[in-house]
């Protein structure tokens, strides 16, 4: 076979590598977050990773690094501002110091339910965006927490019973809480629980049966109060720039990803909650409701707290909370 000119050889590539299709450039992202690979939100994380990768066609692909192997809780949500990793996952609540807004799904005996955590979710979802957004920080999802209730070593039936006692907590809202009780507040995170009791750190903690399940619970408490005191949410973020970087049908994809993790996040959220107070009664962990005039004086506490709250965020705070009411109103009669 005859061979081409030098000449034409090169002329006939350059016809081919134009009329074949640009390949498109591949992306990814690292996502930290906090929680165990085994999690009921990293489970979910991983699934919103698998619906991006599919949505973009392989385009954007996530990489998750569960259990602070890449960042500390603390620190995910200026990692993510100052895009050391691109995108994570915090407890809202985790900077309420920063933005008293931030605490708001925390308040205690305000949404003690799924249900009303979900209305109060849609009251301040606007306000919460804007704040996260003015830090450079795009809200993908978020999914809540089940309803929280004290861990404890014996029945706790009065406020006396709580005074004294050294109390694990991971938010700001949660320790002032603690201490209007007459608690000591110990922030620890939910790694360290075994090791908290263990060292004699803490006597008691506040959270929910799934960190009581996966912390093992049981080889260092007895019993679980089903207060439902609050549902704190976990916020699932992207620094704005980097998102702004994917052209419009990956951001597209991004974005239908998301809103399907969060109807998803919620669903495994109240099907998590179900399950794993059932672990916790097979355990040998006694369940129990706090008893009427506990929960009076807890209520309260809380009503404390909201006050505090408004005085904090002023015309804002107000505005969300009624919202909330006006959807408590509104609520549909099958609820």
């Amino acid at each position: 076979m005859p061979r081409l000119p030098l000449s034409l050889s090169i002329l006939l590539l350059a016809i081919l590598s134009l009329a074949a299709p640009a390949q498109a450039e591949q992306r990814h992202w690292d996502l930290a977050t906090a929680y165990a690979a085994d999690d009921f939100h990293t489970r979910n994380i991983r699934e919103f990773a698998d619906d991006v990768a599919l949505g973009t066609a392989g385009e954007l692909l996530i990489r998750i690094h569960p259990a602070e192997r890449l960042v500390q809780h603390q620190a995910i949500k200026d990692a993510v501002i100052a895009e050391t990793v691109t995108a994570g996952e915090f407890l809202l609540s985790l900077h309420a110091d920063r933005n008293p807004l931030f605490a708001l799904d925390t308040l205690p005996f305000l949404a003690t339910d799924f249900t009303a955590a979900r209305r109060l979710w849609d009251a301040s979802r606007p306000a919460v965006r804007s704040a996260l957004a003015r830090r450079n920080l795009l809200m993908l999802f978020s999914v809540p927490w089940p309803p929280q209730g004290i861990y404890s070593r014996r029945p706790i039936e009065t406020i006396e019973d709580l005074q004294g006692l050294r109390i694990r907590v991971y938010s700001p809202i949660g320790a002032r809480f603690v201490e209007l009780v007459g608690a000591q507040p110990v922030m620890v995170e939910a790694a360290g629980l075994a090791q908290a009791f263990a060292d004699e750190r803490v006597d008691a903690m506040i959270t929910s049966a799934t960190t009581g399940v996966e912390s093992g619970a049981w080889t260092f408490t007895t019993h679980f109060t089903v207060t439902g005191a609050w549902l704190p949410r976990n916020m699932v973020v992207v620094n704005r720039d980097a998102f702004l970087q994917l052209d419009p049908a990956q951001q597209r994809a991004v974005l239908a990803a998301a809103r399907q993790a969060e109807h998803r996040g919620w669903e495994y959220a109240e099907d998590e909650d179900r399950r794993q107070r059932a672990v916790l009664e097979a355990s040998g962990m006694t369940l129990y409701a706090l008893p009427d005039e506990l929960l009076a004086q807890l209520e309260d506490v809380g009503r404390q707290m909201r006050t505090e709250w408004r005085a904090a965020t002023g015309h804002q705070g107000e505005a969300i909370l009624e919202a909330f009411r006006i959807r408590n109103e509104n609520k549909p009669k099958t609820e």
